[in-house]
């Protein structure tokens, strides 16, 4: 009933980092207009979700949507809390180069929209494995 493969592992960096945007996000914008608890809550709960129903053997298969799923949910809540924020940020233009617009834009909500982009990219690959496998 309980198995633990190698595929649960593809899911602990996209675990990590559904743990790890929220407080991130909120080192970097709390106490501003652009913090929402919603977006600091969802990814923690989505992780622990698709870490659960990893654990058992019937409803391992739905882990990884259940990632993908989470992923995308706390992208899209991040982006609404925080979407007036690079409408302020490029308020001024866009810069040229790549380098020069993540500087513009910052760390923390860099950090945030590549971690749950990974994360979601990592929830399809742990999909495909499934269905490789079963």
């Amino acid at each position: 009933m309980f198995k633990i493969s190698y595929k649960t592992f593809i899911l602990a960096p996209a675990t990590a980092l559904c743990v790890i945007a929220p407080f991130i996000y909120k080192a970097g914008f709390d106490n501003t207009q652009y913090f929402e608890q919603s977006a600091f809550l969802i990814p923690m709960i989505s992780a622990a979700v698709a870490i659960l129903l990893s654990f058992t053997t019937f409803t391992s298969r739905f882990s990884g949507l259940a990632m993908f799923i989470s992923s995308f949910t706390s992208l899209l809540a991040f982006v609404k809390a925080s979407y007036l924020y690079l409408s302020s940020v490029f308020f001024s233009g866009i810069p040229e180069t790549l380098g020069e617009i993540l500087e513009q834009i910052g760390f923390n909500w860099s950090f945030c929209a590549f971690a749950y982009a990974i994360a979601m990219i990592l929830g399809v690959v742990n999909m495909f494995l499934h269905e490789i496998e079963d």
